[in-house]
């Protein structure tokens, strides 16, 4: 994910090497279970706990030393006093839900 998005960022490799480390992102996104899109703002220390069930909006931001684990989903809220995409600080910890 870095990789594309560090590619996406410089117009030299955008035509030759984007296309292939996008490809090779797509597989690790089946494979994992895990939805992060290269858009992504994402800071250092990212950690992902356990894999699968993780889906993250494109215009999300994430802050530094985050923590994510399963079962996660930030999306994009259309309505109300919180409309649009969320915002995570730094040295957060988001996990499931629990009953």
């Amino acid at each position: 994910m870095r990789t594309c998005f560090y590619l996406r960022q410089h117009r030299f490799f955008r035509h030759s090497l984007f296309f292939l480390a996008r490809v090779i992102l797509e597989h690790y996104e089946y494979q994992y279970g895990i939805s992060i899109p290269d858009q992504t703002s994402i800071g250092s220390g990212f950690y992902i706990g356990h894999f699968g069930g993780i889906v993250v909006n494109r215009m999300s931001i994430i802050g530094k030393n985050c923590n994510i684990s399963q079962g996660v989903t930030l999306g994009q809220a259309n309505r109300g006093t919180g409309k649009g995409y969320p915002t995570i600080g730094d040295n957060v910890y988001i996990g499931p839900a629990q009953k």
